[in-house]
């Protein structure tokens, strides 16, 4: 068994996760659902990160995308502590955070979420974006893009 892993990438191509360990990558066969390294489930997507990157993996630009655990994994620091659900990298070179909402979570916390990514979108510079997805179009915080949107915006990258 290997030791555990510092982070785990997604090739999505074909369809398989790695486990960055040193200079070694170990591959895990996995259901997108629900994602198990070495026996340890590493959390359960909701049906909008499921539907993200399912999108996602049909993107011939998209080199990897990550499942980032909250608490565990990359961390926005600032006045809040935010961790981003998927990070991507492109063929480009891009590194993406993506965090995505219900529509029901329109609210004061996910605006504080807006403006911490984009402060630090503009510090990281210009290989970095950070985007919050929404699934529809309707009503979008300040900041905010649609599901469409952001997979638009991907393939462009």
């Amino acid at each position: 068994m290997p030791p555990a892993a510092s982070f785990c990438v997604v090739d999505t191509k074909p369809h398989r996760i790695f486990i960055a360990l040193s200079v070694a990558f170990f591959p895990i066969f996995h259901n997108v659902g629900n994602i198990v390294i070495d026996g340890k489930n590493t959390g359960d997507m909701n049906k909008l990160e499921q539907k993200l990157v399912v999108e996602l993996t049909a993107l011939p630009n998209v080199r990897w995308w990550h499942r980032n655990i909250a608490r565990q994994g990359f961390a926005i620091n600032g006045f809040i502590k935010h961790y981003p659900d998927i990070l991507i990298m492109t063929q480009s070179g891009k590194l993406i955070c993506a965090e995505t909402k219900g529509e029901h979570l329109k609210n004061d916390d996910s605006r504080e979420k807006i403006a911490l990514g984009q402060a630090w979108r503009t510090a990281a510079g210009k290989d970095f974006r950070y985007y919050m997805v929404f699934e529809n179009e309707e009503n979008l915080l300040p900041g905010a893009v649609s599901m469409s949107q952001f997979i638009d915006t991907v393939k462009a990258l």
